[in-house]
């Protein structure tokens, strides 16, 4: 057991490194000095003062250098902080300390491994995001090159028809591109971060606005039951972009004459549930278990051929998450619809 660990078990230095460190100096320096006057005393070597200067010379040189050495084996949880983290850098092993105490060590430590498995984590989704470029990318660019070769060599009639083709496959390319770079941008965030009281009246109007167009072309009913004007805490343009996320989700997977239906209500008087249903095609135990994972999923179309890019329920939770809210989705089985519940707070945290 190491010399820091000893003394973290004396419960008078248990919250101070600091107290440890000063506690061994005085110790190391004065306990050799108060012995030697003692020693001096008692010897009675007053007339000879050159045997004084030499012993307390070396009495003080020898106690100095043990406690330099019992000093250095006090800094042993520094040094290795800093071991792991050049482990880290150079091998990308995380470190694997069993950190107890309250002192500064242990607080440093816990800073340092918070810092290195985040670090780790955003190295993994960069990885994540290179392969999901690669794989949605490169052959999209080909499919493209392809198509306009057929162009050059089609008649005018045919031209048209792979043109709007392309251009819808081209505009679905785009909509990938604009998730993955939304999922960067919110990512990157902090929790909580620039939160303010926001308006689940205004948020709700902004949202159905953004997605008018795409009710109505499939003829769908949407009803809206919300408590009187709440405020909850969040950021409006997140807000809204995941409400219309969650929206146009239920759009796409909903029959054409189907519903919508949105409801909120304050529970517990600190909290908001907002929740998002719809008539929908419904989602069987396991395709809930992965809709939200940041992972390359199969891209099912919508009821009426609208394409997907499968990441966006994964940027509305990444949304949510980041205004210390949560998202949830339900569904009773294949065909019976699904339901998204948001959950945030109304007040900021104690």
């Amino acid at each position: 057991m190491s010399l820091y660990h000893r003394l973290n078990k004396i419960k008078a230095l248990q919250k101070s490194y600091s107290l440890k460190f000063l506690s061994v100096a005085f110790l190391g320096i004065h306990l050799p000095v108060i012995g030697l006057v003692i020693t001096l005393q008692m010897a009675r070597l007053e007339d000879k003062p050159w045997t004084i200067v030499a012993i307390v010379t070396g009495v003080t040189l020898v106690s100095s250098i043990i406690t330099l050495y019992i000093l250095r084996e006090l800094t042993q949880p520094i040094r290795e902080v800093a071991h792991d983290v050049a482990e880290y850098q150079n091998h990308r092993r995380l470190p694997t300390w069993k950190i107890s105490g309250a002192d500064e060590i242990a607080q440093l430590r816990r800073h340092v491994e918070s810092a290195l498995f985040s670090l780790e984590d955003q190295r993994i989704k960069q990885e994540d995001l290179a392969m999901l470029l690669t794989h949605d990318l490169r052959s999209p660019i080909g499919t493209a090159i392809n198509a306009l070769d057929l162009l050059e060599s089609s008649n005018a009639e045919e031209r048209k028809e792979q043109i709007d083709n392309l251009k819808q496959f081209l505009t679905n390319q785009l909509s990938f591109i604009d998730v993955m770079l939304q999922i960067q941008k919110y990512e990157n965030l902090s929790s909580g971060e620039s939160l303010d009281r926001i308006s689940v009246s205004s948020v709700i109007a902004k949202a159905t606005a953004q997605v008018k167009s795409k009710l109505d072309k499939k003829d769908l009913k949407l009803n809206v039951d919300l408590e009187s004007d709440t405020l909850i805490l969040g950021s409006e343009t997140m807000m809204t972009q995941a409400v219309v996320n969650i929206l146009s989700n239920s759009i796409k997977f909903s029959p054409t004459g189907g519903s919508i239906a949105i409801c909120g209500q304050t529970i517990n008087d600190d909290h908001f549930v907002l929740s998002i249903s719809d008539s929908g095609i419904g989602m069987s135990e396991k395709k809930l278990k992965e809709i939200f994972n940041r992972t390359l999923k199969e891209q099912m179309k919508g009821t009426s051929g609208e394409e997907s890019t499968g990441l966006g329920l994964y940027l509305t939770k990444t949304l949510i998450a980041k205004q210390s809210g949560t998202l949830t989705a339900e569904s009773d089985g294949l065909n019976k619809g699904s339901t998204f519940t948001l959950t945030m707070r109304k007040e900021f945290a104690a």
